[in-house]
């Protein structure tokens, strides 16, 4: 069987990526795998094969073809081919929507082109949460936000002699009756203004312009936003600049420019409402199988589809770590880790909100209470949106005994698991993707703490902990941190359940047979498939040249 695989290159940082190369070089001992990668980028070859550009995939390139997708920006080429030709799709996300807005960039920019946008890659109810967060970034700050005080809310940068620039998008608390904004601007050549208020456009300025813009206000506005087009950036300065605004009068009242702003430069942005706008619909429409690695994802598929969608269930492969009794020993040495006696916690992974590292570390400082030996490592790059990681471990008191490592390969990552007691893996809000993560620390033969979500409910039960998101979370994972960090004997049967689930149902080579078995069961690419239509044309067009080849023989 041929196989036609559609993925990023070997250069593009990706855990999915990864997933794939690893995978790619197992089924290739299996089937004939041919690569076929972004166009300008199959030069690169890709895991020692020779790399095809994606513009080339057609209907007979293949028996099957097989796509990786996941929630990255980098496989919105995807859905060109997915279109084009169908085939096998390995949903690793159902939430696309960091590939939906690279691929639509309509949808950041808002518009009419962004409700249809909108429309096509999540339906009426997903535009209109859409709509909701284009409107929540076009007023520029929720009414909490906004009671806090001050008239600048969001997109300035600081003050400086004589005035204050703008970022690209900029708002200014209305304030109750005012109705005429006045500005005192410079704005650069190639720039263009827009006040926005109520819902709609009240001002539009081109630049290069010196001077006052003046904008009538609607009695329901709450707040007036500034949109700068255009932005280029200066040699020597990093901000993004909009306009220079030297003074500001709204209903009358001068406004204090000096004034600190309610929220950061970037100010609301679509993407806090990722998690409610999964994009879904063009992979999930457009493709012709599925491959999954949870039932909950196959059964939002199914809602998505119907019933008689073609979905395979493979398991989020791994490299089993044979328990030999050094390993743990020997990656504490790998890591520089020298406190004996202490019971080491692992979470892994980029540290951001919605990996609960706040509820982690209160959950942590509960269970130090009971237990003084434990000890807790982030082994991974600090990305918090709003939480101050750095102030909330000082508030708890948790100097010395948590460790923040930054950024690290995925072998520092596993050795760090390896050097662990036990680890921790939690999420929440989640794009319902199975962690690989989660995956690799059982593979290490560790025990795991995980958030209690439908998409990890394949993770054996024998080999985990599971806590709720929210509630009664901290209490939960305190009382699971302080059981394992207790009871060696708890810790040992996990682990040895964490190993069995790896060598007999997640092993790399049962993976690659499995999905060699469901692409040889599953059907082909639409486009590889002749209709019924089509077949008597061909038969009733053989049929008549037989019959002109038989009339000419005389």
């Amino acid at each position: 069987m041929r196989v036609a695989l559609v993925t990023t290159p070997e250069a593009t940082p990706s855990g999915i990526g990864d997933y794939t190369q690893t995978l790619g070089r197992y089924l290739a001992e299996r089937v004939d795998v041919v690569p076929y990668l972004p166009a300008g980028t199959e030069g690169e070859g890709w895991c020692g094969l020779e790399a095809r550009p994606v513009t080339a995939l057609g209907p007979r390139s293949a028996d099957r073809i097989l796509y990786q997708v996941g929630n990255e920006r980098a496989h919105s080429f995807m859905l060109e081919p997915l279109r084009r030709v169908g085939g096998t799709v390995t949903l690793h996300d159902w939430i696309l929507f960091d590939l939906a807005t690279s691929a639509f960039p309509e949808l950041e920019r808002g518009g009419w082109r962004g409700h249809l946008a909108a429309w096509r890659c999540g339906g009426l109810d997903q535009r209109a949460r859409w709509y909701d967060a284009i409107r929540a970034r076009r007023e520029g700050v929720s009414s909490e936000a906004r009671a806090a005080g001050g008239p600048l809310l969001h997109g300035w940068h600081e003050p400086e002699q004589g005035g204050r620039w703008c970022a690209p998008r900029a708002g200014i608390a209305k304030g109750h009756g005012a109705a005429i904004l006045e500005l005192d601007l410079h704005l650069p050549a190639g720039h263009r203004l827009q006040l926005e208020a109520g819902g709609s456009v009240v001002a539009r300025v081109d630049g290069p312009h010196d001077g006052l813009v003046r904008a009538d206000l609607p009695a329901k506005a709450t707040a007036v936003g500034l949109s700068v087009r255009g932005v280029r950036a200066v040699e020597g300065d990093p901000r993004p600049l909009g306009a220079f605004v030297r003074s500001a009068r709204l209903g009358g009242a001068q406004l204090d420019l000096v004034a600190p702003a309610a929220l950061p430069v970037a100010g609301p942005q679509l993407s806090d409402a990722r998690f409610e706008l999964s994009f879904q619909r063009p992979v999930v429409r457009w493709a012709d199988a599925f491959l999954v690695h949870s039932a909950a994802v196959a059964d939002r598929i199914h809602e998505d589809r119907n019933a008689a969608t073609a979905i395979g269930l493979v398991p989020h492969g791994v490299d089993p770590t044979a328990p030999a009794p050094g390993v743990r020993d020997e990656a504490r040495r790998a890591v520089g880790w020298d406190e004996p006696g202490a019971i080491l916690i692992v979470s892994f992974g980029a540290i951001q909100e919605h990996k609960r590292p706040e509820p982690l570390l209160r959950a942590f400082a509960a269970a130090r209470a009971h237990d003084p030996r434990l000890r807790l490592v982030l082994a991974g790059a600090p990305r918090p949106e709003h939480l101050d990681l750095e102030g909330l471990v000082a508030e708890l008191g948790l100097e010395g005994v948590v460790r923040i490592t930054g950024w690290l390969e995925e072998g520092e990552a596993v050795r760090w698991m390896e050097a662990s007691d036990f680890c921790v893996h939690l999420r929440g809000p989640s794009t319902m993707g199975t962690s690989g993560g989660a995956a690799r620390a059982l593979g290490a033969g560790r025990a795991l703490v995980l958030s209690d979500l439908p998409e990890w409910r394949e993770f054996p039960e024998g080999a985990v902990r599971r806590v709720p998101v929210g509630g009664d979370e901290v209490e939960a994972l305190a009382a699971s941190l302080n059981e394992l960090g207790r009871d060696e004997g708890t810790r040992a049967a996990l682990e040895r359940e964490a190993l069995r689930w790896a060598r007999e149902e997640a092993a790399w080579p049962l993976v690659a047979d499995r999905t060699v078995e469901l692409l040889e069961r599953m059907p082909a690419h639409r486009t590889a498939r002749r209709s019924l239509l089509q077949t008597l044309n061909k038969e009733a067009q053989r049929n008549a040249a037989l019959r002109a080849e038989r009339e000419n023989q005389g």
